[in-house]
């Protein structure tokens, strides 16, 4: 843990994470992701497919198999996906750690490094019998029921206090680097998001459906091709058009105008301060770095582009860029 995120003692809650406990997360998550949007939508071009299916051979047979290996294949990427989210901070054996710091934040921290959130930090935060999920304005994160209180709740969302809020808290360590967001930032930062999210598998894998009907288009002739592929076409456009959206509705939220952004580079972690809170992460979380013009691209899952950190480049010196290098050799 960083010294700078050290939980006040008396605070601190820690549980290790049973075998019964990640089961109990993981069938939530995955009952959760399969009533989402975005699997609402698989399940359409499902549909869609096998009555297209259905159309070119006449046999329900033919359908019901596609529809049956199509369903495998979402339920068994979701699977994947939540165990991979598990897997850093959340799999069985791994230590979870909540606690107040002294100057007053929420720290919560686990093997990927601390997470220390301010009052109000939080624009949504729910519990269910095993798990708490907290929205953040930029990110989100889950946590054993356990672990938070309803007042630590009630601190994240702003009504309520940090415990002792009565007695003087200690200052905000203040980091050496440090950024006040200008709308040039802030485009170059939105610029830099955008491209990452838009150029993942997520976005571009979906063209491959309509690019294969164009294709069967040019062989047959049929318009019942034709029709499937812009149908697909308008599909991949929503969606296209969605992570657009959500990569620059995060960049403004993460970087407002007018905020100050400060951060340090040390051989053991980097932390970011910013108004929602101050994050430790340790160097091992990330694979690979990225440097551009616009920003510093850190990623943690090359299948994962959502979990990038996308810094300004305007907010670390060159000696910071050259530490950042040694720290993440790998680049991309």
């Amino acid at each position: 843990m960083s010294r700078f995120a050290a939980p006040v003692p008396g605070s601190l809650r820690t549980m290790t994470i049973t075998n019964n406990r990640y089961r109990m997360l993981f069938r939530g998550l995955l009952l959760d992701a399969l009533a989402s949007g975005t699997s609402v939508t698989r399940f359409l071009y499902v549909a869609f497919f096998a009555l297209l299916c259905l159309g070119l051979t006449g046999r329900w047979v033919v359908a019901v198999v596609v529809t049956a290996v199509a369903l495998a294949v979402i339920v068994t990427r979701w699977c994947v996906r939540i165990r991979a989210c598990l897997r850093t901070g959340l799999a069985v054996g791994q230590t979870v750690t909540t606690g107040y710091t002294p100057w007053g934040e929420l720290a919560i921290t686990d093997v990927t490094g601390t997470l220390s959130l301010s009052r109000g930090s939080a624009a949504l935060v729910t519990r269910s019998r095993d798990r708490v999920v907290a929205w953040l304005r930029t990110t989100s994160f889950l946590l054993p029921t356990e672990l938070l209180t309803d007042e630590d709740i009630a601190f994240l969302e702003g009504p309520g206090e940090a415990p002792g809020s009565s007695a003087a808290p200690a200052p905000v360590p203040v980091l050496p680097l440090e950024l006040v967001v200008t709308e040039r930032v802030q485009a170059r930062v939105m610029a830099a998001a955008v491209r990452v999210r838009t150029r993942s598998a997520d976005v571009l894998f979906p063209l491959l459906t309509p690019a294969l009907l164009l294709a069967l288009v040019a062989v047959t002739r049929a318009r019942i091709f034709a029709l499937g592929a812009g149908f697909f076409l308008l599909v991949w456009i929503g969606v296209y058009l969605q992570a657009r959206h959500a990569a620059r509705t995060a960049s403004r939220a993460q970087y407002p105008l007018g905020a100050t952004i400060r951060a340090n580079v040390t051989p053991d972690h980097l932390v970011v301060q910013s108004r929602s809170g101050t994050t430790h992460s340790r160097w091992s979380e990330y694979i690979a770095r990225r440097l551009t013009t616009d920003a510093v691209l850190l990623r943690r899952d090359r299948r994962h582009p959502e979990t990038t950190v996308v810094l300004p480049r305007e907010l670390f010196s060159e000696r910071a860029l050259a530490d950042l290098a040694t720290a993440v050799p790998r680049s991309y």
